[in-house]
C-alpha cells in the first residue's frame, strides 16, 4: 500500500465528507429560511386580504358615502353578510405574529364602522326590516344576524381597555389629567367615584 493510500487518503475521504456535510447544512438552512420566507409572504397576503374583504363588506352595506346609516335594502345586506363570513374564514388561516394582532386591530376599525352605521334609532322596529304587509319579508333574516353580530363586541374577547385599579391609577398620575380634556375628565371620574366608590366602570362596546 502506498504512502497516499495510508495517510493521505483518508484525510481527503474525512474532509470529503465534512465538505458534504457542511454542503448539506447550508441545503437545509436554506430550504428552511425558503419555507419560512414562503410561509411569511403567504401570510402577508391572507392579511392584505382580510383588509379589502372588511372593506368590501363595509362598502357593500354602506354603498352610498353620503349615508350615516345604513338603507335597508336586501341586497346590500346579504352582500355584506357573504364578505364578512368569508373574511372570518380567511382569519383562522393567519396563524403568526404580528399578522395575526394586526388583523385583530383592523376588525376592530371596522366593527365600529358597522355599529355607527346600524346605530339609528329607526333600526330599533320591525318596520326597518320588513316591507309593508302582506309582503312583509325585507331583509334575509340570516344575513341580517350576521352583520348585526360583526358589529358588536364578542363576549368571549378580553378587552384591551378593561384595565386593573394599579394600571388606572398610573394613567392618572401621567398624562391622563393634563389639559383640558384631563381637567374635564379628573371631574367626570371624581363625580363617578362620589356616586358608586372608587373605581371607574368597565367599558362596554357596542353592542
Amino acid at each position: 500500500m502506498s504512502w497516499f493510500d495510508t495517510y493521505l487518503k483518508p484525510v481527503l475521504d474525512t474532509l470529503t465528507a465534512i465538505g458534504t456535510l457542511v454542503a448539506l447544512g447550508a441545503l437545509v438552512v436554506t430550504v428552511i429560511k425558503n419555507r419560512r420566507d414562503e410561509d411569511a409572504r403567504k401570510q402577508q397576503e391572507l392579511l392584505e386580504q382580510c383588509k379589502r374583504t372588511l372593506e368590501w363588506a363595509y362598502n357593500a352595506l354602506m354603498p352610498d358615502p353620503t349615508r350615516e346609516v345604513a338603507e335597508a335594502n336586501r341586497l346590500n345586506w346579504l352582500t355584506a353578510a357573504r364578505h364578512i363570513l368569508a373574511y372570518q374564514d380567511l382569519k383562522k388561516l393567519i396563524t403568526v405574529q404580528p399578522q395575526a394582532r394586526i388583523v385583530e386591530d383592523f376588525e376592530e376599525f371596522w366593527r365600529h364602522r358597522f355599529y355607527l352605521a346600524l346605530s339609528d334609532v329607526a333600526l330599533s322596529t320591525y318596520h326597518y326590516w320588513a316591507k309593508p304587509d302582506p309582503i312583509l319579508v325585507n331583509l334575509h333574516p340570516t344575513s341580517a344576524l350576521i352583520v348585526v353580530d360583526f358589529s358588536g363586541w364578542p363576549e368571549t374577547k378580553v378587552d384591551p381597555v378593561d384595565l386593573t385599579d394599579e394600571q388606572i391609577a398610573s394613567l392618572k398620575t401621567r398624562n391622563g389629567f393634563s389639559g383640558s380634556a384631563g381637567s374635564g375628565l379628573k371631574a367626570y371620574i371624581e363625580k363617578i367615584e362620589m356616586r358608586h366608590g372608587k373605581g371607574t366602570p368597565s367599558p362596554k362596546k357596542p353592542g
